[in-house]
């Protein structure tokens, strides 16, 4: 079976582009087949992408989306401004969902334009984590906080089961806000096997250096972040 592309609704030749409403569904046996975007490549398992769009150059939405994965699900409505300052809104939510089962990130080797893409590299894999590393709900790859002040927007996921590099989060509520390169996240709470997890954090990108504050009750659990000092790495606390 090959994979298939059905388009309903249509677009006015208007001078912005409207478009009333367009529905689609992109379906196949392989996410494979699309090929690689960038550094990533998607896994050989059948796959199911359908919406509503509708808009215009300035405004445009997208409705009823719903992804589909092997089990990985991801539904909700998405809403863009790109007049100015792009803007965004995000209602998302998903029964379970699987990073590791959905993408793969490759390395990029000083060789990658000339052999391609690299295998996996080794916090991809599916190697058992350390106590330690399990408690960690946070990555500890460096943010590029750059990228906070290109975009404002608003997002809201409701995930009942969320596993990423070995982590599993139950129930999964998280709201944010990124408004001028603050952003703001004003909850975040959810069910890990070494504890309940509630609290708040927020990077504000604006101010030099970069703020970092943050406020959690937790059980066992370990924030990481990167580039910590000696002394910083002494006075990290577990809870």
């Amino acid at each position: 079976a090959e994979a298939n592309l059905s388009l309903q609704g249509k677009i006015e030749p208007q001078k912005n582009n409207q478009t009333d409403e367009l529905a689609f569904k992109f379906s196949g046996p392989r996410m494979s087949d699309i090929g690689k975007i960038n550094n990533i490549k998607f896994p050989p398992e059948p796959f199911s992408v359908s919406a509503k769009l509708k808009g215009n150059n300035e405004l445009f939405n997208i409705d009823n989306l719903s992804i589909q994965m092997k089990k990985n699900d991801i539904h909700g409505d998405i809403r863009f401004n790109l007049q100015g300052k792009p803007t965004f809104s995000a209602v998302l939510a998903s029964n379970y969902l699987n990073t590791n089962e959905i993408i793969k990130k490759i390395e990029k080797t000083k060789d990658y334009k000339q052999l391609g893409a690299a295998e996996p590299d080794s916090k991809t894999t599916s190697k058992p984590l350390t106590s330690e590393e399990a408690k960690r709900i946070l990555s500890s790859d460096p943010i590029n906080f750059v990228l906070l002040k290109k975009i404002d927007g608003k997002l809201d996921l409701r995930f009942k089961t969320f596993e990423s590099f070995g982590r599993t989060i139950k129930n999964l509520d998280v709201s944010a806000v990124l408004k001028d390169g603050h952003l703001n996240v004003s909850t975040i709470q959810g069910d890990t096997s070494f504890g309940d997890l509630n609290g708040s954090f927020s990077i504000n990108s604006a101010r030099q250096p970069t703020a970092v504050e943050g406020k959690f009750n937790a059980t066992q659990v370990i924030l990481a972040s990167s580039d910590l000092t000696s002394q910083d790495r002494a006075e990290t606390v577990s809870y």
